[in-house]
């Protein structure tokens, strides 16, 4: 979780609707190559996800804690069928 300003030209560029900030998992073969405390902590997801909101002009609309992901997008819209809560 490094160079958010690039991160988030690369958004700018591609102007996509939403963007979902995830952090690895340690599930599945990973578990082979990598250990548990590889895994950043929501907390940490979500303050680098913030920084990438800021210089994109993307807002935090949505977050699900225990699958440690945010959701990006400009604006939120009625109609979203995508819901993490």
């Amino acid at each position: 979780m490094v160079h958010a300003e690039q991160w988030a030209e690369i958004i700018k560029l591609s102007n996509p609707m939403f963007d979902e900030v995830k952090a690895y998992m340690w599930v599945g073969m990973s578990r082979k190559r990598l250990e548990e405390k590889n895994m950043p902590l929501h907390e940490e997801v979500k303050e680098f996800a913030m920084e990438i909101a800021k210089h994109a002009d993307y807002k935090l609309i949505d977050e699900h804690e225990p699958s440690r992901v945010v959701l990006l997008m400009k604006e939120d819209f009625e109609g979203r069928v995508m819901r993490f809560s």
